[in-house]
């Protein structure tokens, strides 16, 4: 691997992570003999960026400070901006969203063209992930706008798999198919394989919220296939099944699913985890087991709470509240809860739980 470059490590990352992370560690020992300490700061990014890949969040949040650290020995304001905003992506998948939030709004001043509308899109994730949806959206705008004046397909295609995520969330169905489409062949074109198993992932997401359950199941398989192939971990497909599974709803499977998921998911994967609760106390609610529903309920909103995921906490509240409704309550009080969690989730997207808690209020 003699002469490989830090910038073709950390372009391999979503083609093979495992290779991508020995490029990048190749190109460190050569940057470090050389004492090239701006390519050294690249090497860092590459090897922390593939490791997140690789659900290797300690090893990648290390990797990342020590590129900011290495560029900021050199100098490079640019480079140590990068690396900021890289680590703003691990902070996020990690639930640290004030972190990498602030991270990027660090970053942001000393990037240019490019560089700013990459940043531009790692904010909206993080805006995507405390869901601040209209703004996440404004970000991923106008990455894609940016990405294609400036015929960047990778950044293209990073913002619309982004973005169409955040439409399979908040009902935008068809537009959300549109913008897996374009980016699962700009990453086909860019021999970007395990991205397009990434965006198939994503596509399975939109067709389980769609209802439509073959299609869906056939994405998730394809992208696990995929993830097999090149020997990535993605535990946090355990969680888009378990939707899946409640909401046909297969009851008896989706509780093996959600007790698999709360089993597998480590500590890192902190907002799988809450995920898996929140869904785990639907089941228990559908099996009319009430008490545990509420004790799942609130278990999962005070994770969702901490991740200042506001969406997720007024759902788990709405799970919650309909706990009580089903064991016969009718005060007052509950009633009022149920008007105020059902008015949250309509202004946050969520329509169908609002439509069913404004139903339990009347």
């Amino acid at each position: 691997m003699a002469g490989v470059s830090a910038t073709a490590a950390l372009e391999a990352r979503q083609r093979d992570p495992r290779a991508a992370a020995e490029m990048g560690r190749s190109a460190l020992k050569a940057a470090r003999a050389a004492g090239d300490a701006e390519e050294a700061s690249i090497a860092e990014r590459a090897i922390g960026l593939s490791l997140r890949e690789l659900h290797d969040f300690d090893g990648a949040l290390r990797h990342l400070r020590r590129s900011i650290r290495v560029a900021e020995r050199a100098g490079s304001r640019r480079l140590a901006a990068l690396a900021r905003v890289s680590l703003a992506f691990v902070l996020s998948n990690t639930g640290r969203h004030t972190q990498a939030l602030r991270a990027i709004n660090t970053a942001l001043p000393e990037l240019r063209g490019g560089d700013a509308d990459i940043a531009r899109m790692q904010r909206g994730l993080v805006l995507h992930y405390l869901c601040r949806y209209e703004e996440a959206q404004r970000e991923y705008n106008w990455a894609i706008d940016a990405a294609r004046r400036t015929d960047d397909k990778l950044g293209e295609a990073r913002a619309r798999n982004n973005r169409g995520l955040l439409r399979a969330y908040t009902g935008g169905l068809r537009a959300a198919d549109e913008d897996f489409d374009r980016a699962a062949a700009l990453y086909r074109e860019l021999d970007q394989g395990l991205a397009v198993a990434d965006v198939r992932w994503n596509a399975g997401i939109s067709a389980s919220r769609a209802g439509d359950v073959p299609r869906a199941l056939t994405m998730f398989a394809e992208a696990e296939r995929e993830y097999r192939r090149l020997a990535v971990p993605r535990p946090a497909l355990l969680i888009n099944r378990l939707e899946l599974l409640v909401s046909v709803p297969l009851l008896e499977e989706a509780r093996a699913a959600a007790d698999r998921a709360l089993e597998e998911l480590g500590g890192d994967l902190v907002l799988a985890r809450s995920e898996a609760l929140f869904h785990r106390a639907r089941i228990a609610l559908l099996e009319g087991d009430l008490d545990r529903a509420v004790e799942l309920a609130v278990a999962a909103r005070k994770g969702f709470r901490r991740e200042r995921r506001e969406v997720w906490e007024a759902g788990a509240r709405h799970v919650e509240l309909r706990a009580a409704y089903l064991s016969g309550q009718r005060t007052r009080a509950l009633v009022t809860a149920l008007t105020k969690v059902a008015s949250r989730l309509h202004a946050l997207g969520w329509r169908m739980a609002a439509l069913e808690a404004r139903v339990d209020a009347v």
